[in-house]
């Protein structure tokens, strides 16, 4: 999963770097929201992934 919004993520921000000038118009967004979108998506990602991290910890920390 990571590695696909990644894909997209370095797709749209290229885009976004060649078309500034078309961006900017509106014609090309479409890249740079998925590039924003996939940034959202891993970071919300890292996030439960650390949050699943603290909840083993403190699951372990209960049962032993």
């Amino acid at each position: 999963m990571n590695n696909y919004l990644a894909k997209y993520a370095i797709l749209g921000y290229n885009n976004f770097e060649k078309n500034i000038t078309r961006v900017a118009k509106g014609e090309c967004a479409m890249g740079y929201l998925v590039f924003i979108f996939a940034l959202g998506m891993l970071a919300a990602e890292a996030y439960i992934g650390k949050n699943n991290e603290k909840e083993q910890e403190l699951g372990e920390e209960q049962f032993s």
